[in-house]
């Protein structure tokens, strides 16, 4: 290394020492990216510990730094143990009392290898137990487990308390067992009050109580049992509950009995509504879509098998969502699909990840006036599609209205750069999906807080 070049190199040094602790201490919060799934599912060592073992400056700055050791998790008995100093407490002492807590349970790996142990009925009353203790100081509690008598077991315990500063809350199991014998299975939480909760995931049976629902405004309800279908009443007291719901997901079984015969108008307005996903109901997503009143959804998913939709399409009143731009269709069967491009006349975005080629080209025959993006994520049966999407394309050039975005998975690109398809115009741009190009309510990560 020449004179210069130790200069440059002191220089570098310096202004990395030099820095201020308050301006560390930003640096660090911000590089600790949030990831892209839930921390919990990661083994990697933690950002916050790496820092910590730079150097000793870095180490004084980084234990001082509360919002760095505000994530708990916890995936073993050993993250809690009381008989050992565990990750859990130390995190504890580092972020203070008056911190917001971001807590991580996910118990599913272990819960599956343990099933027999003796240990098992203990550890999940400790981390009950756990999450109880610090609820009061809890912005975020994501739970997952493997069995669902453990999930129900552990939202029982929080039935009469209150998390007043709790804002996301997310839980999950992997493996649905039918019942054995009586047993409750739906029933309120957080009796005492949530005022804060804005994200509400995957409670299926056990929602929080109504008053604790008026400030959220992501809702994915997904039904867990199939015995017990969802009824029309609670289904629309529930989204009717927040001031001002903007993302919505529904899915599982409803009680159709339920629902009114027809609907000559909306039955139910969501002014704010800005996204809506429609998983797997059959019979339901036409009437949900007939009954609801959503003047400013910008965007609509389709994901599952879907029947009777004609009596959408067949309807009165068009456009029913006139600010509708980005529609994504995801399925394998979806008969009386014709006239589904007149259903929603605004289209500018069409996402297209259907499972056989009769329904691609049932969809690509329709005369979306305003669709300028076209998104393709699937890749089986690549070369009939390919046949049908390129023909599209070039229809829509010799009718003067050419498709300007072609926004393809890595998958299809592979592809493409193969030369597999043929004849896709140069007038329309290939490029990969993103966030960066694809706009989408959904894609550009509604559920962050």
């Amino acid at each position: 290394m020449d004179e210069k070049e130790e200069v440059d190199s002191g220089a570098g040094e310096c202004k990395i020492s030099c820095l201020p602790p308050e301006l560390l201490a930003v640096i660090f919060i911000l590089a600790r990216a949030e990831p892209k799934e839930h921390p919990a599912s990661f083994s990697k060592i933690p950002f916050e510990i790496l820092v910590s073992h730079v150097s000793s400056h870095w180490r004084a700055v980084s234990l001082a730094t509360l919002a760095l050791w505000n994530q708990i998790h916890i995936r073993t008995p050993r993250s809690i143990c009381r008989y050992t100093r565990s990750r859990a407490s130390r995190y504890l002492e580092r972020s203070g009392s008056q911190c917001p807590l971001d807590i991580y349970v996910n118990i599913s790996n272990w819960e599956r290898g343990n099933a027999r142990n003796r240990e098992r009925p203990y550890f999940i009353r400790s981390f009950a137990d756990y999450i109880i203790t610090h609820l009061p100081q809890t912005r975020s509690l994501f739970f997952e487990c493997f069995q669902e008598s453990t999930l129900l077991w552990t939202l029982s315990r929080l039935r009469n308390v209150s998390a007043p500063n709790l804002r996301r809350l997310e839980v999950k199991f992997n493996l649905h067992t039918l019942p054995r014998g009586p047993r409750e299975i739906e029933f309120s939480i957080l009796k005492l009050g949530s005022p804060q909760l804005a994200f509400v995931k995957n409670m299926g049976n056990c929602m929080p109580v109504f008053a604790s629902l008026h400030r959220l405004t992501s809702l994915h309800l997904h039904k867990h049992y199939p015995d017990i279908p969802l009824t029309y009443p609670i289904l629309v007291d529930v989204m009717k509950a927040p001031d001002c719901l903007l993302y919505l997901s529904i899915g599982g079984k409803f009680n159709m009995e339920t629902w009114p015969l027809q609907a000559a108008a909306p039955d139910f307005q969501l002014h704010h509504l800005k996204a809506l996903q429609i998983h797997y109901p059959e019979k339901m997503v036409a009437h949900l879509l007939l009954y609801l009143s959503a003047p400013n959804l910008e965007s609509l998913w389709l994901i599952g098998v879907f029947k009777d939709f004609s009596i959408f399409c067949n309807s009165s009143g068009y456009p029913r969502f006139p600010r509708l731009r980005y529609l994504t269709l995801q399925g394998s069967y979806l008969p009386s699909i014709m006239p589904i491009s007149s259903a929603f006349p605004s289209i500018t975005h069409l996402n297209l990840h259907l499972y056989d080629t009769p329904i691609l080209e049932t969809v690509l025959s329709g005369q979306w006036s305003s669709l300028h993006t076209l998104v393709f994520t699937w890749d089986e049966s690549w070369k009939q599609m390919g046949d049908i999407v390129t023909s599209f394309l070039q229809r829509r050039i010799s009718d003067g209205r050419p498709i300007d975005n072609f926004l393809v998975t890595r998958n299809v690109l592979n592809v493409l750069e193969r030369k597999a398809w043929t004849g896709i115009p140069v007038e329309t741009k290939v490029r990969l999906v993103s966030a960066g190009n694809y706009l989408e309510p959904w894609w550009n990560q509604e559920d962050r807080i």
